[in-house]
């Protein structure tokens, strides 16, 4: 029993993290995609606010990747 409910969180856990991952891609994505557009018109870019964004988001995204290969192995137990 206790088995089952250590996997069920386990899987709540994956796909918890799994969703966080994804949202991270498609932010890096959209933060790509506005500063191509930014560039093209020629708006100035406040950097240190980019570089903390994309930062940000980075770690957050390097962060659940880790979680996920975490969870990954322990429902492969």
């Amino acid at each position: 029993m206790r088995e089952t409910i250590a996997k069920g969180i386990f899987i709540k856990n994956l796909a918890r993290w799994t969703l966080i991952f994804f949202c991270c891609v498609m932010a890096l994505g959209r933060f790509a995609q506005f500063f191509a557009a930014s560039t093209r018109v020629g708006e100035e870019i406040f950097w240190p606010g980019i570089l903390i964004l994309v930062g940000g988001v980075f770690a957050l995204l390097v962060f659940s990747l880790t979680r996920v290969i975490k969870y990954v192995k322990c429902l492969r137990k």
